[in-house]
């Protein structure tokens, strides 16, 4: 299996349901991943991509252990 697609990881994320937390933009994903994006994301893009990430990782049966915490990547 391949990594997850940029708009599986913004369907992902629009299930959310945590405070302040918001939509990855798949446009936006694929800037920052592939380097166009010269300022570093913002928290709110970190904290979504890492639980977009570990939804994934769940919905495929793929253990979480190794992506770290949403707290570790503070």
């Amino acid at each position: 299996m391949g990594a997850p697609s940029y708009k599986y990881l913004q369907a992902l994320s629009e299930r959310s349901e945590l405070p302040g937390s918001r939509p990855l933009i798949k446009s936006t994903t694929q800037e920052i991943l592939s380097g166009k994006r010269v300022r570093l994301p913002d928290w709110q893009w970190v904290s979504a991509f890492v639980r977009a990430c570990h939804a994934a990782a769940a919905e495929s049966g793929l253990p979480t252990d190794g992506l770290g915490t949403v707290q570790e990547w503070c």
